[in-house]
């Protein structure tokens, strides 16, 4: 959804997100309320964000960083679990990675599927070191067991990078739009597969 441009709405709702919560008794609307204000701030953070980097995208040097920087898979996706641990948010990431995915700054498609594999794995990184190093073991089996969660997903797609990516670009021609096919399509596949099992 925020692959499309969706900052028109973000005033909406929270307008929306103020009224429900200011005028309802009801604890599940005030809930729905807090969500659409958080939901329409993000929108306004994230759009800010792309405004600030998009006259970055057609920098030379950056090219050649990224260039050079994402020629490993390992690295791709330390990387991006790296950003995506400083930013709190994959999907801050993930749109970054779309801009710039469709600007040409980061080409080939495995690449950029390295990378959203990468911010997938950093999201699972918060809840394990905000956890701390001390307290009690058990309340640190479901961060862990995320984490764990997340490098096999991480590990079984990339090994079929060489068969998603030639058929994601045929359904997809336009990179950014292939980027957010991407995620989509991993985070869904991936959870399905985690609760079957």
């Amino acid at each position: 959804m925020l692959s499309f441009d969706v900052s028109r709405v973000s005033f909406l709702f929270i307008l929306i997100g103020v009224f429900m919560f200011r005028r309802s008794g009801v604890t599940r609307t005030r809930d729905l309320g807090r969500v659409g204000i958080g939901l329409g701030l993000m929108l306004i953070a994230l759009q800010h964000l792309l405004t600030m980097i998009t006259p970055y995208e057609d920098v030379p040097s950056l090219r050649m960083l990224l260039g050079a920087v994402t020629t490993d898979p390992l690295i791709d996706i330390l990387l991006a679990a790296g950003l995506t641990w400083a930013a709190h948010s994959s999907v801050a990431v993930v749109l970054l990675i779309m801009a710039f995915a469709a600007q040409g700054v980061v080409p080939p498609h495995a690449r950029r599927s390295r990378i959203v594999l990468g911010a997938n794995l950093g999201t699972a990184l918060n809840p394990l070191l905000e956890s701390g190093l001390g307290g009690d073991p058990s309340a640190k089996r479901l961060p862990i067991g995320n984490l764990i969660n997340r490098i096999v997903g991480c590990a079984l797609a990339l090994a079929l990078l060489n068969w998603i990516g030639p058929a994601l670009i045929t359904v997809e021609p336009n990179a950014g739009r292939a980027v957010a096919d991407f995620h989509t399509g991993f985070t869904l596949s991936w959870r399905c597969c985690s609760s079957l099992c």
